[in-house]
């Protein structure tokens, strides 16, 4: 039996260090304690049980759809701004110097 000892003392301060690491993490993302964070963990799993099967993969399509439409507009209205600039360029290039 006391060949277990050593291995079983390791093993709690393992366990403990651990343990200790978990609640400083929890504390640093605004946690008291394991309690709490299970409790948000329940309502959480409460309020997405409340939305109906495909509504929230529904929700998601639309907004990446949005981001993407909007990203689509982000390009045209740089390229209108290179042209602009191009044309500028080209005007300036034109006009004869005073």
């Amino acid at each position: 039996m006391p060949l277990l000892q050593p291995e079983l003392l390791r093993d709690i301060d393992e366990t403990t260090r651990g343990l200790g690491e978990i609640r400083r993490r929890l504390a640093a993302a605004g946690f008291k304690d394991v309690d709490e964070l299970l409790a948000l963990a329940d309502r959480l799993r409460e309020g997405i049980g409340s939305f109906a099967g495909g509504e929230v993969e529904e929700l998601l399509g639309r907004v990446r759809a949005t981001v993407v439409s909007l990203l689509e507009a982000r390009s045209v209205f740089e390229e209108l701004s290179r042209m602009k600039q191009a044309a500028l360029r080209a005007d300036r290039d034109l006009d004869p110097p005073v």
